[in-house]
């Protein structure tokens, strides 16, 4: 795998990982790599689908949050109305 990964980042020209420690940890450009990577997966899915003549109806993602500096007066009504979800 460590050669596929080596493969892939020299495809890119950018560094896709790096380590800490014993971990390998995504950089930036590996996550919007990963990204990418997602959305080409999920349209593999989406086409093996549609060939076997199952309904496609693209997966829908909403990802929203606020930032830390919002002040938790203005966030905590908010969560307890049930639009925050954890």
């Amino acid at each position: 795998m460590s050669g596929q990964i080596n493969a892939l980042e020299e495809a890119m020209g950018e560094q896709l990982f790096e380590r800490q420690g014993r971990r390998l940890v995504l950089t930036e450009t590996g996550r919007m790599v990963y990204g990418y990577a997602d959305e080409i997966f999920a349209l593999g899915r989406e086409l093996v689908d549609a060939v076997g003549g199952r309904p496609t109806a693209p997966a829908l993602k909403l990802v929203v949050g606020i930032a830390d500096v919002v002040p938790k007066l203005i966030v905590r009504p908010l969560h307890l109305q049930g639009h925050c979800a954890r």
